[in-house]
């Protein structure tokens, strides 16, 4: 089953990319100053499609030596990589996925507010819940937390605690 789906990926890099045609460009070619950032994604790109794909490095090897003639990525330049990720995209429908942004919730930031709220009816105050939050949070902030059920969790303790204090100077 491998070797038939080896001899379809380089049948179909030939196809796209003319097979001995691209060592041709990549010999003849100018050589210009390539972004060294951009060449960094693109290679982290095709190495991520690669692992997707669930492609063998052999299938892999075979699809840059048919198309280019090398046998690593890291011999392609920035357009032939470009040209790869392309072929990703268009032959298998990879879909290569942004870095997620993080998005703190409104529930999140609602948390957030009513424990920074909070911290002055606490005795002890800004000490004190900075510890409750290193210790339950996980983090010295209360703005670094963007965990819901973290935050929860760090407001029921302080509401322990304030209703502890209520009822011991009531007693006194």
């Amino acid at each position: 089953m491998i070797a038939r789906k080896d001899a379809y990926i380089q049948r179909q890099v030939n196809l796209k990319y003319g097979g001995d045609h691209m060592r041709h460009v990549q010999e003849n070619s100018v050589s210009k100053p390539e972004n060294p950032e951009r060449r960094q994604k693109l290679l982290a790109m095709v190495h991520i499609a690669k692992k997707d794909l669930d492609w063998s490095e052999k299938q892999y090897r075979l699809m840059l030596s048919a198309g280019f003639g090398v046998p690593t990525a890291a011999a392609l330049s920035n357009k032939q990589l470009q040209m790869v990720v392309d072929y990703f995209i268009s032959k298998y429908g990879w879909n290569p996925r942004r870095p997620k942004q993080q998005v703190i919730s409104s529930q999140v930031s609602a948390l957030q507010y009513r424990a920074i709220d909070f911290i002055p009816q606490i005795p002890g105050g800004k000490d004190r819940v900075q510890g409750l939050c290193r210790k339950l949070c996980g983090v010295d902030r209360i703005e670094w937390c963007h965990n819901v059920n973290k935050l929860k969790g760090l407001l029921a303790a302080m509401g322990n605690i304030k209703r502890r204090e209520v009822k011991q100077s009531a007693q006194r």
